[in-house]
């Protein structure tokens, strides 16, 4: 009995082909146990018979995995001093029994991804991101994540100071936990906390140029990640916290139109001879615009798409968990015009209506235009 398809070192989800045994006389029964971090251990057998060439495949061993994989916590944090190091991985144990008394045992471990990488998890040292050029802006929640390989995190900061434009660079904790990821929390608000501690200087938001972080590995720079600051005005912004395709917590915001459309749906019935509303449910569906975006934004919008869970961002906090219903986009190439893609969306909760009162006016009989008593 060979097997053959084992990866060394790991391998993103998506990425695992087929387990091959070959040299089978007969029937084998597979014992899978699958253990993880979070996860309660799972165990099941399965039987499989060989072809005309004495060899049994099998497909679909990273599906299996993925199922095992649980939600990361999605930490709201603006400090750069504030990190994660989380174990996420999952290892599957195949004992492998032959009819003729031969048996072999063979571990593969597996890492989330939802879309194929063509990486190995053991030798890719770079951001378990999408975008190397980001805009971002000061209300935002920005995070990045990497796997733990003993590569050095380095942040530049450019920024105004006198009327001069300045830099300053930070060197961050260098670890080396192989099969942790870490989670850097770098919003706006972060970089400007990290440079008001280190040269004790008044610092806004608005004195950031941009910034960038970048990955060394044994001195070699391996990924670079460019965050320009987005101070346009828009009519309409909303911001969306969800999980990209390796798992952990990303950010996008929508610049574009808003449209709200609401549905009733009720059920009705005679009540004490009267023809009545007996429940009431009011649904409404919003459906949001990207604005003008890239082709790699556009792949982070497929990622919102695919996630397990997406939320709103508001005021700071986590907002509403909600449901993608529907997505409407069409690309033609050669293109002649910027992207641009709807997504409908509902709140999750049934109950979807919050309480809110517009704001008293704090005038001594208040009108507009009068100010007898200002």
């Amino acid at each position: 009995m060979v097997i053959t398809g084992i990866i060394e070192g790991g391998v993103f989800c998506q990425d695992m082909g087929i387990l091959e045994i070959t040299d089978v006389s007969d029937s084998i029964t597979v014992d899978y146990d699958i253990v993880g971090v979070g996860i309660e251990r799972a165990s099941f057998a399965e039987t499989y018979y060989p072809d005309l060439g004495r060899r049994v495949e099998i497909h679909g061993l990273g599906n299996v995995a993925f199922d095992y994989f649980y939600n990361q916590e999605i930490r709201i944090q603006h400090s750069v001093d504030i990190y994660t190091v989380t174990p996420y991985y999952v290892d599957m144990t195949m004992t492998i029994r032959c009819t003729d008394g031969q048996s072999s045992v063979v571990t593969q471990r597996f890492y989330y991804s939802k879309c194929r990488v063509g990486k190995k998890p053991s030798t890719y040292y770079g951001f378990l991101n999408r975008l190397s050029v980001r805009n971002v802006r000061k209300e935002q929640f920005v995070c990045l994540s990497y796997h733990s390989l003993g590569q050095k995190l380095v942040l530049d900061i450019a920024y105004k100071s006198e009327g001069g434009l300045l830099s300053h660079q930070q060197i961050l904790e260098t670890v080396s936990y192989p099969g942790f990821f870490v989670t850097r929390f770098l919003s706006l608000k972060a970089i400007v906390e990290l440079l008001n501690e280190e040269l004790d200087t008044p610092c806004t938001a608005d004195d950031i140029m941009y910034y960038e972080t970048s990955l060394y590995f044994n001195e070699s720079l391996v990924d670079r990640i460019h965050f320009d600051i987005d101070r346009r005005h828009y009519p309409q912004i909303m911001h969306f916290v969800f999980y990209n395709c390796f798992g952990f917590p990303e950010t996008l915001y929508f610049t574009g139109q808003d449209e709200r459309a609401s549905e009733l749906e009720a059920s009705f019935g005679f009540v004490l001879g009267n023809y009545l509303k007996v429940d009431t449910d009011l649904i409404t569906s919003h459906t949001v615009n990207t604005g003008y975006i890239k082709e790699t934004v556009r792949d982070s919008v497929e990622d919102m798409v695919y996630s397990s869970k997406v939320y709103l961002y508001e005021k700071e906090t986590l907002g509403d968990l909600i449901t993608i219903t529907d997505i409407d986009f069409t690309e033609s190439k050669p293109r002649t015009e910027p992207l641009n893609i709807k997504l409908t969306y509902r709140v999750a909760d049934k109950c979807q209506r919050k309480f809110a009162r517009e704001n008293f006016r704090d005038g001594i009989f208040d009108r507009t235009f009068d100010v007898t008593f200002d």
